[in-house]
């Protein structure tokens, strides 16, 4: 009897022993995963961060050529130049609605107004503006704003951040062929 005893005891406490072996396994892969997970959530938290800060500063970049454009329609340029000025307006317009859309779908704070040198304010901005600095501000105003797309495009995880920047790019050409061509037809 002492030995049925004996034998079941050792049994019981080979039991105990492996379910305490298995159940410390499970909670040190559980707090390896934890820590693993952690590692990754902060990874995704930093892309998250950057994708932020590049839609802040394109959306600076923007509002600065759409205050840009509003000063070209105050001003004394000829006819075509203010015609191509509210085409880039337009389509500045365009991508800020989608920046701004996408901003409050990822919960982003962008600007909404800029102190910039061409506000509407300032009183010496339209009698400065003329077509050669208008054109050429904004053909460099729209390389900066393409170029923190291109970053944001490549560094970015977010398909939707991927796909406003993608679709912002082709607008900006277009702006760019607009002002090409009113360069060439107004023989500035």
């Amino acid at each position: 009897m002492k030995t049925k005893s004996t034998s079941s005891t050792l049994l019981f406490l080979l039991l105990v022993i492996a379910s305490a072996f298995l159940l410390s396994d499970c909670v040190f892969k559980k707090k390896n995963t934890n820590k693993q997970s952690s590692f990754v959530e902060k990874q995704q938290i930093e892309v998250n961060k950057q994708d932020a800060k590049l839609l802040v500063e394109i959306t600076k970049v923007n509002l600065n050529l759409i205050e840009l454009c509003e000063n070209i329609e105050k001003s004394k340029l000829n006819d075509k130049i203010k015609e191509v000025s509210k085409k880039v307006q337009s389509n500045q317009l365009s991508i800020n609605e989608s920046l701004n859309q996408l901003a409050t779908q990822k919960l982003i704070s962008l600007p909404d107004v800029l102190f910039n040198p061409f506000h509407s304010n300032s009183t010496n901005v339209l009698s400065i503006l003329n077509e050669e600095n208008f054109i050429a501000t904004a053909v460099q105003e729209i390389k900066e704003e393409m170029k923190l797309l291109d970053d944001l495009e490549i560094n970015t995880t977010d398909i939707d951040i991927k796909v406003l920047a993608i679709q912002s790019k082709t607008k900006l050409n277009l702006s760019l062929i607009q002002l090409e061509y009113a360069v060439t037809n107004t023989n500035i």
